[in-house]
């Protein structure tokens, strides 16, 4: 038996490894295909599927990050535009600021995560409460998007330079084509960071030139909203 077992671990050892490169970006699986169990070794490797014992803990992570970034806005405001903490009209419209922007990067994020207009958010705010606090707004809407896209720092960036950007540029302007103005910088600033951050990760250029055409369309696209909804609020 020991002669076997000698035979059985010299052959094993003989044996090379099988190894599957899977490059930035590549799609494993994609949504309603039936999963193999090569494709499941493959997510369990890259820690994207750890099972059921995993729910737990991603909701209680997915709630204390909430927590967390919701509570640094509030203690922004507290410490640096009291006014606007102390009324409760100018929170409540924040609030629903960020709940419009968050379901339209949902819905933006069943055909593209560029072409999602978050940036509309911050506009608005930019307009209706105070350019500093669209800043900060930016940030957080670009973290909340970052769980939708699953922490990709590609969109993070492009989410929050183009805000940034847009927010800028209301700033400096108050003609009544400010908004337009915004939208056509953050298209422009979309399209740079995609670009950049595309050729840092080695994507296909035929992908970046795609992903930049959607990064200009959702820049102009948050302009258009922007437009369309500042009369309701």
């Amino acid at each position: 038996v020991r002669e076997t077992d000698k035979r059985r671990q010299t052959a094993l050892k003989s044996i090379d490894p099988v190894r599957i490169t899977v490059k930035s970006g590549q799609v494993v699986v994609r949504r309603g295909d039936v999963v193999s169990t090569e494709q499941m070794q493959m997510m369990a490797e890259l820690g994207l599927h750890r099972g059921q014992t995993a729910g737990a803990e991603r909701f209680l992570g997915l709630a204390v990050y909430v927590l967390l970034v919701m509570g640094s806005l509030l203690i922004y405001l507290h410490e640096f535009t009291p006014k606007i903490y102390a009324d409760d009209r100018r929170l409540v419209l924040l609030g629903m600021v960020v709940l419009v922007t968050i379901i339209i990067g949902r819905i933006g994020h069943f055909y593209s995560d560029f072409v999602a207009p978050i940036a509309v958010g911050p506009l608005l705010t930019a307009i209706l409460v105070s350019p500093r606090v669209a800043l900060m707004l930016g940030m957080m809407t670009a973290l909340f998007f970052g769980l939708i896209t699953d922490q990709d720092m590609r969109i993070i960036s492009f989410v929050l330079l183009g805000s940034s950007i847009g927010i800028y540029s209301l700033s400096t302007s108050r003609h009544s084509y400010s908004l337009v103005r915004a939208g056509l910088w953050i298209a422009g600033v979309n399209v740079i960071t995609i670009l950049c951050t595309g050729m840092m990760q080695q994507i296909n250029y035929r992908d970046m030139m795609v992903d930049s055409a959607l990064g200009a369309v959702g820049g102009l696209a948050a302009a258009i909203l922007a437009i369309g909804i500042l009369p309701f609020l």
